[in-house]
């Protein structure tokens, strides 16, 4: 392939500049950035955490300490069950799985619950999902870490009374949560 000459980079330079500096770019482009700024105010301004917000979203992996004498699970099955419990408020399309979660804690006591607890970790969380897993629609979006514990407040905020909700209350609050 033959190399550009300096009049032909010149041209194209020039075209570009036409291009660029022409007002209907500059509206579109003006336009675009300010959509995105926008959306993104206004994502921000539904991040701010209200008095029923679900607020308990530190990392305690190192305070949370098992009783390894009243355990019944081991931690691969910890394992197991984070992702079960994660895939029922996430991966799953069209909301949250409750009998899944419920199936999850009719099998764990409060001493397993932090085991779990600690093998979930910290996941990124919008208060409705995890983020996508395109670049592009991840910056689109406010994601922040949250806990096992905040998940499942959030998740089953909609479910209080029902028998899911109860019992994953009284699990997470006799581990030493708050639910």
């Amino acid at each position: 392939m033959k190399r550009p000459t300096k009049t032909q980079i010149k041209e194209v330079a020039i075209k570009t500049e036409k291009v660029v500096t022409s007002p209907t770019f500059l509206k579109l482009a003006g336009v675009a950035v300010g959509a995105y700024l926008i959306y993104k105010v206004i994502t921000k301004a539904g991040d701010i955490v209200t008095p029923d917000a679900p607020t308990n979203n530190l990392d305690l992996n190192d305070a949370v300490v098992p009783d390894p004498n009243k355990t019944t699970i081991t931690e691969s099955q910890a394992k197991i069950h984070a992702q079960t419990l994660l895939e029922a408020s996430d991966r799953y399309p069209y909301g949250t799985y409750d009998d899944m979660i419920l199936s999850v804690f009719k099998k764990i006591n409060a001493e397993d619950f932090k085991m779990i607890y600690k093998a979930f970790g910290m996941r990124l969380y919008n208060d409705y999902n995890s983020p996508p897993e395109s670049w592009f629609w991840q910056q689109l979006d406010n994601y922040t870490e949250r806990n096992l514990v905040y998940w499942l407040r959030s998740e089953l905020s909609d479910s209080k009374g029902t028998e899911v909700y109860n019992l994953v209350k009284k699990i997470v609050e006799e581990a030493g949560f708050t639910f």
